[in-house]
């Protein structure tokens, strides 16, 4: 049959009609799409502390400009090796036991001061072997030093240009916890008794948490607080130091606020809660996995909790009981449906994201300080020798095992 004209016009025009009937029918079906794949609002978390930070950044710049040389010296030296060296010297020493003081400093750790404190007129003495006769006079110029320094870091707080908290804001700190955290309780009250860092960033908190707790902190109204950088900056004078913060990269940002030590609080609630992110690899991980997180696993946990059926997949047990208690099937198969859809969330989510602790905390007082005295601390101690920080001296090209 040999086609007209008219019908190979009309058969090409039937052809080329438009999938959807309407642009509006196709601008319903790509915002659909997108709004389900979306992450707007892991996205917003970031822009609102990155926010936080901009508006505070002036304020800091300002009064950076005003801290004298040690002062200065006293925030750079924190960032790194200063707050460890804080931490362990303000951990409680339990009744009964001797606080141990070791020696010598690492390579990395007497560097940094160091650097720290270049263009002063301080001498830090560089040891590359130690006699019996040298260590008493290295642990008490050495630990005397970096205890001034801890005192000139307290003096920031003190002064009255210092930024102060609003109360309204919500700062988390991760770490691991002692003995004597572990024996509290809802409604317990318990003081920091060192410098307290904290951080707007869950995602930071939990980095920091050694999987184990993170503290959520609020109510700290009238508070002083020090912005800290997220890296060293070894400017000697504070226009550098202020230009150099300025220009950190922001990704790298740890949204870190250090709080005065002495800060007293009331725990509100311990909860449990997730990780936020499936693949953390943080430094206090150590490689250590909690449970396997294999397709086949899973499966088989389902499986014996009579969520899916070992052949069909199909929930079996839950339709069972469905159908017994509604009263058509329709109902019955819906029934089915909401209920594996809220086991099955559960037990998905454990075994994608590890379990934390979580302390909601209240502010209650900030507790009276008193200034570090060396010979406190050094009161009948027990000297132990830092093989690890020893072999630095040795072979001080080998940063790794360092690396904060």
């Amino acid at each position: 049959m040999i086609k007209t004209k008219k019908q190979t016009h009309t058969k090409v025009k039937a052809n080329t009609k438009p999938k959807y009937k309407t642009s509006t029918h196709k601008d319903e079906s790509y915002k659909l799409i997108k709004k389900r794949i979306t992450r707007n609002y892991v996205r917003q978390y970031a822009i609102d502390t990155t926010k936080t930070i901009i508006n505070i950044l002036p304020k800091f710049a300002k009064f950076y400009n005003t801290l004298r040389n040690m002062q200065l010296i006293a925030l750079k030296f924190y960032i790194f090796y200063g707050h460890v060296f804080y931490t362990t010297l303000f951990t409680r020493i339990p009744k009964g036991t001797q606080r141990e003081i070791l020696f010598p400093f690492s390579f990395q750790d007497n560097s940094n001061l160091l650097m720290c404190i270049n263009g002063s007129n301080i001498n830090v003495p560089t040891y590359n072997s130690f006699s019996i006769q040298d260590i008493p006079k290295y642990i008490e110029y050495n630990y005397k030093l970096r205890i001034d320094i801890l005192n000139n870091f307290d003096t920031i707080y003190d002064m009255k240009t210092c930024p102060k908290l609003t109360g309204n804001e919500i700062l988390m700190r991760g770490m691991g916890t002692d003995n004597e955290f572990k024996n509290y309780k809802d409604g317990d009250i318990f003081t920091f008794d060192n410098f307290i860092s904290t951080s707007l960033d869950r995602n930071i908190a939990e980095y920091f948490s050694k999987n184990d707790s993170i503290f959520v902190l609020r109510g700290l109204t009238n508070i002083p607080f020090i912005y800290m950088p997220n890296t060293n900056i070894y400017d000697t004078n504070n226009k550098d130091y202020i230009k150099h913060m300025n220009s950190l990269d922001i990704i790298k940002c740890l949204h870190e606020y250090v709080l005065p030590r002495n800060l007293e609080f009331k725990i509100d609630k311990i909860d449990k809660g997730f990780r936020t992110d499936i693949h953390h690899s943080d430094y206090y991980k150590n490689n250590e996995i909690k449970h396997s997180r294999s397709f086949k696993t899973l499966i088989e946990l389902l499986q014996k909790k009579k969520i899916i059926d070992a052949n069909t997949n199909a929930d079996a047990k839950a339709d069972a009981k469905a159908d017994a208690k509604a009263d058509t099937k329709a109902d019955a198969k819906a029934d089915a449906n909401a209920t594996t859809k809220i086991i099955s969330n559960s037990i998905i989510e454990d075994t994608l994201y590890d379990t934390i602790k979580i302390y909601y905390c209240t502010f209650i007082q900030w507790k009276p300080r008193q200034k570090i005295i060396f010979y406190d601390i050094i009161n009948n101690p027990k000297y132990v020798l830092d093989k690890k920080s020893a072999n630095t001296w040795v072979d001080n090209d080998d940063y790794d095992d360092y690396d904060l």
